[in-house]
């Protein structure tokens, strides 16, 4: 299996990949419709391709027989966030919704995002401290660059997944926020594989591949990560006496 770029301005460049065993490397393959084993795998050093946003990349698969299996993606940019903020205070609203926005700088944009907050807090029971976190999929599958959370998102999400506890006290240590973008070839692939849902479908799962021949998918992701971000004060206050959170037992 090979894997060929070519940079803008720069002439084409051609690696291959090596193989691996999954089960080596630390990815076991999840129980499913496939054997978990052989587990084969191929992998290169990113460090060796240093692609940047626009660089176009091809795959090209060698079976054994006919032509090679190939498919083509281009490397989207990275989103900026405008809601959170990089080293700002986060301030979630108990009553409106939050309009979680991000952007892109300069071309080749993502097509399709997932959010998701990783909230992390430390419980103090019976004189012993123990670090705690949660994740919070915030959205998924969004196609425009804003989503509007429901009001008191933050609050409700919390109220439901933490137990009440008088005896248990509980300190805000942090949140990472992380936006998921993927390029139109993902975008395309979860948009039909949705189109067919719900209870007008016909129950027919519709095929999306951008490969050459064979089923697949050949895409570009990129990632934002925000981490360490502290909560306003007023949040933090809000915490103490919002119905949802108040018997949370927040300090």
């Amino acid at each position: 299996m090979s894997i060929s770029f070519s940079k803008r301005g720069g002439a084409d460049q051609t690696f291959t990949l090596e193989e691996v065993d999954g089960n080596d490397v630390g990815y076991p393959r999840q129980d499913g419709v496939f054997a978990k084993e052989p587990n084969k795998l191929y992998r290169i050093n990113s460090a060796l391709l240093n692609l940047v946003p626009g660089d176009k990349v091809k795959l090209e698969v060698n079976i054994g027989e006919g032509n090679p299996v190939t498919a083509e993606t281009t490397i989207i940019t990275k989103p900026t966030s405008s809601f959170p903020r990089s080293g700002s205070p986060v301030a979630f609203s108990p009553t409106q919704g939050d309009n979680f926005k991000w952007n892109h700088v300069g071309n080749f944009p993502g097509s399709i995002f997932n959010l998701r907050a990783v909230i992390h807090y430390t419980e103090v029971s019976a004189g012993e401290a123990t670090q705690k976190s949660l994740v919070w999929d915030i959205a998924k599958n969004v196609s425009k660059e804003n989503f509007l959370a429901s009001p008191g998102e933050f609050y409700s999400y919390l109220g439901s997944s933490l137990a009440k506890s008088t005896t248990t006290t509980r300190f805000f240590d942090g949140l990472d926020y992380f936006i998921y973008c993927g390029d139109e070839n993902l975008s395309e692939f979860l948009t039909i594989g949705q189109a067919n849902t719900g209870i007008t479908g016909s129950g027919e799962l519709p095929v999306y591949s951008n490969l050459s021949r064979g089923l697949g998918i050949f895409g570009s992701k990129a990632q934002l990560s925000l981490l360490g971000l502290g909560l306003a004060p007023n949040t933090i206050n809000e915490l103490k006496i919002n119905k949802l959170t108040k018997d949370l037992n927040f300090q």
